[in-house]
C-alpha cells in the first residue's frame, strides 16, 4: 500500500525560482547585477496579484507546461569518425 507524500509548498517554490533564475536568458543579468532585470524576468514568468487590505502580493507560477515546452536532449547523437584506415584525416 503506498503513503502519500507530504510535499512542502516552500520545497516546490524554492525548485521554481531555482529553475527560473538558473535560465540562460539571465545569465547575462546575473554578470551585469542587473537586479532590476532578474526582477523582471521573475515578474514576466508569473501572475502577478496584489491583495493591498492583506498587503500581500501573490506571485502564481503555471507549473503544468506547454505540452512539448521541454526540450529533452536525443537519445542518440549522431557523430561522424574520422576513417581509421586513413590517419591522415
Amino acid at each position: 500500500m503506498a503513503r502519500k507524500l507530504a510535499i512542502d509548498s516552500k520545497a516546490v517554490a524554492y525548485a521554481v525560482i531555482g529553475e527560473l533564475l538558473a535560465e540562460p536568458e539571465t545569465e547575462i543579468l546575473w554578470d551585469n547585477q542587473d537586479s532590476n532585470g532578474i526582477a523582471d524576468h521573475v515578474l514576466q514568468a508569473a501572475d502577478v496579484e496584489f491583495q493591498p487590505r492583506a498587503r500581500k502580493l501573490i506571485l502564481t507560477f503555471d507549473l503544468s507546461g506547454e505540452p512539448g515546452s521541454l526540450e529533452l536532449p536525443p537519445a542518440v547523437v549522431d557523430v561522424e569518425l574520422p576513417d581509421a584506415t586513413n590517419p591522415a584525416d
